[in-house]
């Protein structure tokens, strides 16, 4: 088994499959988290201690670490490009129930539980995708993508770097987001959106 720690303690439901990869097959010894949120040190999440600050894993490179710091894009890429400066080994982590067996997943991902992926799914590093996904086949997913839980992706749709689609959105298929994009919870997209653009869905009113 190789050593692993996690970056940030915002996603605790990743506790859930690395144990259930592990249960599946031995793989990662989970020793904790690592955050620069000083009030959080030597607490434990779900059992696991928060070992300290990022600089944490200057004194022990040799150990796979994942990020999941995911919600504020701009940070979670300063801190993956920091973690590469100084030689860190990212791992990725996908969860059993997930068949990538005609996908192309890179490093420092996290698939989480029933996530499908048809044929020819391309997921680019540092790409997070949370539960009950189903993303059509020749998508292309960019990196540094934050894909919230119940999303749809229609085939021969690409997602452009640094996005994040918040939950049960579905985007047609053959539609482009492109760069820097935020798409609001339960979003419809017909057609391409253009860089650093914020959709969002119309709410819903109550009426007594």
């Amino acid at each position: 088994m190789e050593d692993l720690i996690i970056i940030g303690v915002g996603f605790p439901d990743i506790i859930q499959t690395v144990e259930d990869i592990n249960s599946d097959k031995k793989q990662f010894n989970l020793l904790g988290f690592l955050d620069d949120n000083t009030n959080l040190h030597n607490q434990k999440i779900l059992n696991y201690p928060v070992l300290g600050s990022l600089n944490w894993i200057k004194e022990n490179q040799n150990i796979k670490i994942i990020n999941t710091i995911a919600r504020d894009l701009q940070k979670r890429q300063v801190i993956n490009q920091y973690l590469r400066s100084i030689g860190c080994r990212f791992t990725k982590l996908i969860h059993p129930s997930v068949n990538i067996k005609y996908s192309k997943v890179e490093n420092n991902v996290l698939i989480s539980k029933f996530v499908y992926l048809e044929p020819r799914t391309i997921i680019k590093k540092d790409t997070m995708i949370l539960p009950f996904c189903s993303i059509g086949h020749d998508v292309i997913i960019e990196k540094n993508c934050f894909i919230a839980s119940g999303c749809h992706f229609g085939g021969f749709s690409n997602i452009k770097e640094n996005c994040l689609i918040g939950a049960g959105s579905s985007i047609h298929p053959k539609v482009t987001i492109e760069k820097n994009c935020k798409i609001g919870i339960n979003s419809s997209i017909f057609s391409n959106i253009r860089p650093n653009k914020i959709v969002l869905n119309k709410p819903s009113v109550s009426i007594n």
